[in-house]
């Protein structure tokens, strides 16, 4: 907990907790050290830390065997970390699962994903179709798996669009399901975010978190004092990408205290689009720096938003960064994480 600068209550509560290592483990999902297909932070950690090989070389195998799955592999081994206590088991009786292999299930290392399985291996639940799992995730109040299906679902349902050999898809068909993905994984983040990560039945949206409040404009490099700022230099936080004096901005810089609310703001501008709020704004993308490491800044959109799809490529995201026609507002999240900073020659951010 030292090594990811964990806070000191945060830790405490973590220490305190009947299940150390689940806990730990779920922190460092919910915070973005780890993803279901992002252990590299947690490899790094192992090792720096000299513990046993045995864990260092699971993870590793485990980093190895993830990017071999398919895409429903991925969903399943992630919904699975929904599935903790007693809802396998729970869900073993609402599928009328047998005792014999309910038994089983139970008694795996991990209950949830052998569920899972168990219900594909009984035609339940297939590659191509999940909606079983909807009405008693939905009854067990688990929202955020519930999004997860919902996402899933709209990703195989965008994957029966085919794009034959020979037929060429138009940039603009191309730009409108690009726009769609970004929209569909904005809305699924922050419509139930989790803000207190080893609390994981507290969830609200963006919307429920966000505080809105004032900036001030300045020119760059300006040291403008906040007791003596005209009033024709505040500007409300939502207005800062429709103001009608930083409309001809080609790059706005956000500063601020830690914990002034920054990200939150990027994270509600970048939800209110997602919902279609922001009409005049064609194409947003919100983008954690710490995303981007050793990548450019469009390989990371690609992976961070649609890794999987082979019908968008890089050029084409590159093209639609560069359509003039249909400006993009990219909103880059966490310089401070950024460590591509530090290197020689000019930085694309």
């Amino acid at each position: 907990m030292n090594y990811f600068a964990l806070p000191k209550d945060q830790s405490e509560a973590i220490l305190n907790s009947g299940t150390l290592a689940d806990n730990l483990l779920s922190v460092l999902k919910e915070t973005d050290v780890v993803q279901p297909l992002d252990v590299d932070r947690l490899i790094e950690a192992i090792s720096d830390l000299n513990i046993s090989s045995s864990c260092y070389h699971l993870v590793d195998f485990y980093k190895r065997t993830s990017m071999q799955a398919t895409l429903y592999d991925k969903f399943l081994a992630t919904l699975s970390t929904h599935l903790v206590a007693s809802l396998p088991s729970n869900l073993c009786d609402y599928f009328d699962i047998t005792d014999e292999n309910k038994t089983s299930i139970i008694s795996s290392q991990n209950p949830g994903l052998s569920l899972l399985l168990s219900l594909d291996e009984m035609g339940i639940i297939k590659q191509s179709q999940v909606a079983a799992l909807e009405p008693p995730f939905t009854e067990m109040k688990l929202v955020q798996a519930v999004a997860m299906i919902h996402e899933y679902k709209s990703i195989v349902e965008e994957e029966r669009i085919p794009i034959l050999g020979g037929i060429e898809i138009t940039d603009k068909r191309k730009r409108e399901f690009f726009v769609q993905c970004l929209q569909r994984k904005i809305k699924s983040w922050y419509e139930t975010m989790t803000p207190v990560p080893w609390r994981k039945s507290c969830k609200w949206s963006v919307s429920d978190l966000f505080v809105g409040s004032g900036l001030i404009l300045t020119e760059s490099k300006s040291k403008r004092s906040r007791l003596d700022v005209d009033e024709k230099c505040k500007v409300e936080t939502k207005q800062i990408i429709s103001y009608e004096r930083l409309k001809s901005e080609t790059r706005i810089i956000l500063e601020g205290d830690p914990g002034c609310g920054k990200t939150m703001l990027m994270s509600q501008l970048a939800y209110d689009w997602s919902q279609g709020k922001l009409s005049d704004i064609k194409l947003l993308i919100l983008l954690p720096l710490k995303f981007v490491q050793q990548r450019t800044l469009v390989e990371a959109i690609k992976e961070f938003y649609v890794p999987e799809d082979k019908r968008l490529s890089i050029s084409d995201i590159e093209k639609f960064l560069d359509d003039k026609e249909y400006p993009a507002h990219l909103l880059l999240d966490g310089l401070e994480e950024y460590s591509d900073k530090q290197k020689q020659g000019k930085s694309e951010v």
